[in-house]
């Protein structure tokens, strides 16, 4: 798929398995604002390479920036409904 952003009414599109039924909506317009995350977001990841320990992880929002740091983890999908 090109660098355009689909909203994935098209099956194809949305698969890769062939040409744009036209039923899709294909536009660049959050392609800046993909492209301006990305610029601000590297030097973070950079930063939590040579920094941090591979437990952490950064929360940001609108007024802060918060480093945290995972002492113990459990990942089950086992409660999850369908």
């Amino acid at each position: 798929m090109s660098d355009k952003i689909h909203d994935h009414a098209c099956n194809n599109c949305f698969t890769g398995d062939g040409a744009c039924l036209g039923e899709c909506h294909v536009t660049d317009i959050n392609n800046a604002l993909t492209t301006s995350f990305e610029d601000v977001v590297k030097p973070v990841i950079k930063w939590l390479n040579e920094n941090s320990n591979p437990h952490a992880s950064v929360i940001i929002d609108s007024t802060s920036a918060e480093l945290l740091t995972g002492e113990i983890g459990v990942h089950t999908e086992e409660f999850l409904k369908d």
